[in-house]
């Protein structure tokens, strides 16, 4: 009796996989299990990438969050603590001591009269009069030519 011809490793036969085992003995699978095998590794592996990404990012959302409120609780004492320094006394105070500033005498003052015509005052609606608009008078000038 002849035996049968040896078949190799990995030859297929009816689109079947011959995996070589230890002891001899071989296991056979199918490609659409092999397939199913690799999309399933794939997706698993996909998954376990996906939620490391998003324990991270929500690692980085709680140390935001925390640097938020950090950065809060020193704004309000910044405020607190210029509100309390800068008080009209407190200004007075360092003028006096740190910068020899002192009162003026009254023989110091004087008092001059200027014009309203002579200078110019900003975010006031006194200068402008009732019935009166300069900028599209001067835009009509502009386009007239007068």
């Amino acid at each position: 009796m002849q035996r049968p011809p040896r078949k190799r490793h990995g030859a297929a036969k009816n689109n079947v996989i011959a995996i070589p085992q230890r002891g001899g003995r071989r296991l056979f699978a199918s490609w659409r299990v092999v397939v199913t095998l690799v999309l399933i590794f794939a997706v698993a592996l996909g998954s376990a990438l996906t939620f490391a990404n998003i324990a991270s990012v929500e690692s980085q959302i709680v140390r935001a969050r925390n640097d938020r409120m950090r950065y809060q609780q020193a704004t309000m004492a910044l405020r607190d603590q210029a509100s309390e320094r800068y008080t009209r006394e407190e200004i007075e105070r360092i003028a006096r001591e740190r910068l020899g500033m002192t009162w003026p005498d009254p023989s110091q003052i004087i008092e001059i009269y200027v014009p309203r015509q002579s200078y110019v005052v900003l975010n006031t609606d006194e200068d402008v009069l009732p019935g009166q608009n300069y900028f599209w008078q001067g835009i009509v000038s502009f386009i007239t030519g007068r």
